[in-house]
């Protein structure tokens, strides 16, 4: 089970947005980064239904980006 290159970037990239996005709901940084982590090991548990990076488009509220 591994992710390819290209998630891995993705997810690397983003890390930072995302615990930006989780701090003010969850309260704490170190929650925020639990939360975070929570989330990637469940990921990887589900790697093989997880989309290709280059299959996922950027969305805000149910909008895509273009």
């Amino acid at each position: 089970m591994s992710l390819s290159p290209e998630v891995v970037e993705v997810l690397v990239e983003h890390h930072r947005k995302f615990l930006d996005f989780l701090i003010p709901r969850v309260g704490t940084p170190e929650a925020a980064e639990e939360l975070l982590q929570a989330a990637f090991v469940k990921g990887m548990r589900r790697v093989r239904q997880l989309p290709r990076a280059a299959d996922v488009m950027p969305c805000r509220r149910g909008r895509q980006l273009r």
